[in-house]
């Protein structure tokens, strides 16, 4: 059989192949030359070309999204987009002559750094609503991701852009399914915990308001040491339901024995996966904990990885004794009901 009469589904099939043949990254080449082949492979081949961008919060690269979303092609083969809410590069500029003097060298490297930070505070404060406007054109996204979120001061509160953000997002678009977000915090103590989980609290509901979500990812980089402050987040997991969500994953991250109440009550049958990485309560123990989260009817995988808070103890490591006792896998035969006995009852009685 001819190349070219074989169905859409099996050219679509011999592209993946093609796009996925170098082990380490796509083969985009390849695919540029499969689609000079003839019009037919040029419109599939199209469709592997570009499926993810990142954008910075500059006002070029939100330009730029925006011109991918009217694109006639790649507005359909979009199906991730990062949002990255770093500070604007860092310059090193090299002597161009050692007779340019160091102080207009600095001088200089001034200059461009204030035009980029002017550019940056202005795309964080209104280039949300372009950002949602682009997504809503891009007809087969599947995942948003935003990256370097956090707070690196009380003065500093880049989470509640990204607050802001989502929402102007889940005005325009009800069709995404993924949603991931990365915060990093710089402190540690009472007054800035309590800062930071009420825009944790803002971060999570506004996510919620996408309907559509079906796997949820938050990752949260601590300093370490850090410590449990009692109790920073009681209330992190939003009391509402995401009626698509299929999967949960959280890592080190301060939540209460409320949370897992919420989390039971709210997703008990549709929630397949639950994961659970450096996850501190800071109110209960986890043998309580995971007696609660038996109640999601319909998993199928729950992993517990290196618990903290409760019987663990209030900081960053668990010691050497604890350590060696813990079995995940046992916690998690118990938390699907495979187990009878609670576990966690057995090792700390």
């Amino acid at each position: 059989m001819w190349l070219l009469e074989l169905p859409t589904e099996i050219l679509i099939s011999i592209f993946l192949l093609i796009k996925m043949s170098h082990s380490l990254w796509p083969d985009i080449q390849s695919i540029l030359n499969a689609r000079l082949v003839s019009r037919r492979c040029y419109e599939i081949g199209s469709l592997f070309l570009f499926d993810s961008f990142q954008v910075k919060m500059t006002s070029k690269q939100i330009s730029t999204l925006g011109e991918l979303s009217t694109h006639p092609i790649f507005c359909r083969t979009m199906k991730e987009v990062k949002i990255n809410l770093s500070k604007y590069d860092n310059l090193t500029l090299e002597a161009r002559s050692r007779t340019i003097p160091i102080l207009q060298l600095l001088l200089e490297k001034l200059k461009i750094l204030s035009k980029k930070y002017r550019d940056e505070v202005t795309a964080k404060t209104s280039g949300w609503i372009e950002i949602g406007a682009a997504i809503a054109k891009l007809s087969n996204l599947e995942s948003i991701i935003v990256l370097d979120c956090g707070d690196k001061s009380p003065s500093d509160p880049s989470i509640l852009q990204a607050t802001q953000g989502i929402n102007e997002i889940s005005k325009v678009c009800q069709r995404v399914t993924s949603a991931s977000v990365a915060l990093y915090w710089s402190e540690q103590s009472a007054q800035y915990a309590k800062l930071a989980s009420g825009h944790l609290r803002a971060l999570l509901s506004a996510i919620y308001s996408i309907t559509t979500i079906q796997d949820l990812t938050l990752h949260s980089f601590l300093p370490r040491p850090f410590q449990i402050f009692d109790p920073p987040l009681s209330r992190l997991i939003p009391d509402q339901s995401l009626p698509n969500l299929l999967s949960i994953s959280l890592t080190s991250v301060f939540v209460g024995q409320q949370d897992f109440k919420t989390l039971v009550n709210r997703q008990k049958s549709k929630l397949k996966r639950l994961s659970f990485d450096r996850v501190a309560i800071c109110d209960g123990e986890w043998k309580e904990s995971i007696e609660i989260l038996r109640g999601l009817q319909g998993l199928e995988r729950a992993e517990v990885i290196f618990p903290l808070g409760g019987e663990f103890g209030n900081t960053s490591g668990m010691p050497t004794w604890m350590f060696r006792k813990y079995r995940s896998n046992e916690v998690e035969e118990f938390i699907l009901g495979k187990l009878n006995d609670n576990p966690l009852r057995v090792w700390f009685p």
